[in-house]
């Protein structure tokens, strides 16, 4: 969120992140931040919160029915968690001492993976998995409202949705009706129109995902130009417009599952064997190498460091 990168806290646009439903596990799965905190999601066990003085503490986003925080997005001030197992979205509004004052949890429908993302005054979408995407009005209460404005299935599943500069498109990994292949969809949200689709070589029931409706892929909108998926095929770059979509290269660092970019280098999560890769977007190279206990489901930049979320055994945090 800056989760992903620092250019989206001039941007105001956040990506979801991949999770997996049911998560009891006790670790990480999922990250938004901002320049002075860090909310990590932990399934079953909640939301945290975390300070650049290294203070971490429980928020408490559950109520009623929704029993778990699957994915997190900041947008400003506005504050969004996922139950992606229930089938629940929540927001709040959050103070000057970073306290949230939330709303109501919304009932919304999910597949086994699903992803959220918002834009800074613009509208909250969850991907929806093998469900249908849902996009949402959010208003200026406190708490804040939040109001469907469409809810269409628009193909077999997407796991992921990135939010593109201005509001009103969005990026999506995407398992294609058509012909069952996996690739990502360029999506307007005023009705969900897909306006365009770009196949994604390698990608699909890799190592790092789940079965049978859930696959690893993730992506990072730098701008309404220029965006990047990992996948199980590697890290693609992807070129933009405001109605079309294309592959321009696909850099082979094995069956990736997430990313964050800090300035030209792409952290990307590889499922096997488990590690963390920093990638050079000039030319693809791979600059550094760390290896994790497990695969991860969620990067982000954070306190000059990189934050991975791991299921099992938490934040793990290394140097930029």
């Amino acid at each position: 969120m800056v989760r992903h990168v620092a250019l989206l806290g001039i941007i105001g646009v956040l990506s979801g992140c991949l999770h997996a439903s049911n998560n009891a596990e006790g670790g990480a799965i999922g990250f938004a931040a901002d320049e002075d905190q860090l909310f990590v999601a932990r399934g079953a066990e909640g939301l945290e919160r975390r300070l650049l003085t290294g203070e971490t503490n429980a928020v408490d986003a559950l109520a009623g029915s929704m029993d778990s925080v699957d994915d997190v997005a900041l947008c400003g001030d506005v504050l969004f968690v996922l139950d992606g197992d229930d089938g629940y979205v929540r927001s709040a509004r959050l103070t000057l001492s970073g306290e949230p004052t939330w709303g109501d949890p919304i009932s919304v429908p999910v597949g086994p993976y699903t992803g959220i993302a918002c834009a800074l005054g613009g509208p909250l979408v969850v991907s929806g998995g093998t469900s249908e995407t849902s996009v949402f009005d959010v208003d200026n209460a406190t708490p804040p409202a939040l109001s469907l404005r469409v809810q269409e299935k628009i193909e077999r599943g997407q796991p992921d949705v990135a939010m593109v500069p201005g509001g009103e498109l969005a990026l999506t990994p995407t398992h294609f009706s058509s012909d069952g292949s996996f690739g990502a969809s360029l999506v307007q949200l005023s009705d969900l129109t897909i306006l365009d689709q770009a196949p994604l070589d390698g990608a699909g029931f890799t190592a790092g995902g789940g079965r049978p409706s859930s696959w690893p892929a993730q992506a990072v909108v730098l701008s309404s130009e220029l965006a990047y998926v990992a996948h199980g095929g590697g890290l693609s770059e992807l070129t933009l417009s405001s109605a079309s979509l294309a592959l321009a290269r696909t850099f082979p660092v094995g069956e990736s599952v997430t990313l964050a970019i800090e300035g030209q280098v792409a952290y990307v999560a590889v499922a096997e064997p488990p590690s963390l890769v920093s990638v050079n977007l000039t030319d693809g190279s791979v600059t550094r190498t760390e290896t994790l206990s497990e695969p991860a489901v969620d990067v982000a930049v954070f306190s000059d460091q990189v934050q991975v979320a791991l299921p099992s055994a938490g934040v793990l945090a290394f140097p930029l």
